[in-house]
C-alpha cells in the first residue's frame, strides 16, 4: 500500500478530518490532501509532523504492508491429528509466511511430541495448559505440572512426553517454525533409547 493511502486509512480509521490534521500539524488541507492522493511525497520531518497529528507511530507508516497483523480466527485454525495416538497439533498462527510459529499440543497420556530425531534449528518454549509432561535433553530432565514453562535450544536432541495417566495440553511457540508431531509410546521408547545412547557417546 502507498504511503498517502495508508495515511488516509488511518485517518478516516481515527474519524479524524484533514482540517484536524491541518490544524493540529500546522500543514495545509490542500498539502495534506495531495500527500493523501500520492501526488506528492512529504519529508520525513513533514510525515513525522503527520504521524503525530494522528497519534500515530512514525515507523508504522513506513512499514511495508507485511508487518501488519495476520489474523487466525478460532474456526480457521489447521489441525493435525495423529491417527495411533490421536493427538493433535493445533495451529495458532499461519504455518507459513512468519518467524515466529505457535500451536497448541494436545498430548494423550504414554505419549510424546517429536519423531525418532526431535531436533531443529532455533529455540523453543512450552508452557503447561493442564496435566503434566516430562521433558528430557541431554543429560536434563524435569516434570512439568500446570503453570510450568520451559525455554530450550531446539537444535538439542529433546523429547516432550505424557507419562500419564491424563491428557495434556500445551502452549508451544518455536522461531523458526518446525513441523511438530504426536506419537506413541513404542516410537517413544526407540527415542529415548537413541537419546540416551547419544549421549553416552558424546
Amino acid at each position: 500500500m502507498k504511503l498517502g493511502r495508508k495515511i488516509k486509512r488511518v485517518r478516516t480509521g481515527k474519524g479524524i478530518t484533514i482540517q484536524d490534521i491541518a490544524e493540529r500539524s500546522g500543514l495545509s488541507k490542500g498539502f495534506l490532501s495531495q500527500v493523501e492522493n500520492d501526488k506528492t511525497s512529504p519529508s520525513l520531518n513533514t510525515l513525522e509532523r503527520i504521524a503525530d497529528a494522528l497519534e500515530t507511530p512514525l515507523t508504522y507508516l513506513l512499514l511495508g504492508e507485511r508487518q501488519q497483523p495476520t489474523l487466525v480466527r478460532r474456526g480457521e485454525r489447521q489441525v493435525l491429528i495423529d491417527e495411533a495416538s490421536q493427538g493433535r497439533v493445533e495451529y495458532l498462527s499461519p504455518i507459513s509466511g512468519r518467524s515466529l510459529q505457535l500451536v497448541v499440543v494436545e498430548l494423550p497420556a504414554g505419549c510424546a511430541v517429536g519423531g525418532d530425531t526431535h531436533a531443529h534449528e532455533g529455540e523453543e518454549a512450552c508452557w503447561v495448559l493442564s496435566g503434566s509432561v516430562r521433558i528430557r535433553q541431554g543429560e536434563h530432565g524435569a516434570v512439568l505440572g500446570e503453570g510450568d514453562a520451559y525455554q530450550w535450544d531446539a537444535s538439542a536432541p529433546h523429547v516432550i512426553e505424557n507419562p500419564g495417566p491424563a491428557p495434556a495440553r500445551l502452549l508451544v511457540a518455536m522461531t523458526p517454525p518446525a513441523a511438530m508431531r504426536v506419537v506413541p509410546v513404542p516410537q517413544l521408547d526407540a527415542q529415548l533409547r537413541a537419546l540416551s545412547t547419544a549421549s553416552r557417546v558424546a
